[in-house]
């Protein structure tokens, strides 16, 4: 079967997701495969399903859908300084001060005005 059919049958199958639902479902099902090993038969297939939905529709890869799951709870570390700041540290940078002299001058510490004019 050709990629146009296949995926002209799942649409037919109503599988119709956000992108981004469907990489949470298929994160969701790869935990239970491994955490469960009998009566899996029903998620191996959805999640191969899915797979294909990914891939045919969305062009992405199984290796490449764990990069682009969301963050819905906005976990992780925030950011130490604002957009503002940024754009002062890369201007005063443009203009020829050195990291220290930057560093002293926007209040910033000096490895954070070098992350961010590594960023």
């Amino acid at each position: 079967m050709g990629r146009a059919e296949e995926l002209s049958l799942i649409r037919r199958q109503g599988v119709y997701m956000e992108v981004g639902d469907l990489l949470e479902l298929q994160s969701l099902l790869s935990l239970y495969e491994k955490t469960y090993s009998c009566g899996q038969e029903e998620a191996v297939a959805l999640l191969e399903a899915v797979q294909r939905v990914l891939s045919l529709e969305y062009d992405i890869s199984p290796e490449n859908a764990k990069k682009r799951l969301r963050n819905p709870r906005g976990a992780g570390r925030k950011p130490t300084y604002t957009e503002a700041q940024s754009l002062e540290v890369k201007r005063l940078r443009k203009e020829g001060l050195a990291i220290r002299n930057i560093a002293e001058q926007s209040g910033i510490p000096k490895s954070t005005v070098e992350r961010i004019l590594k960023s």
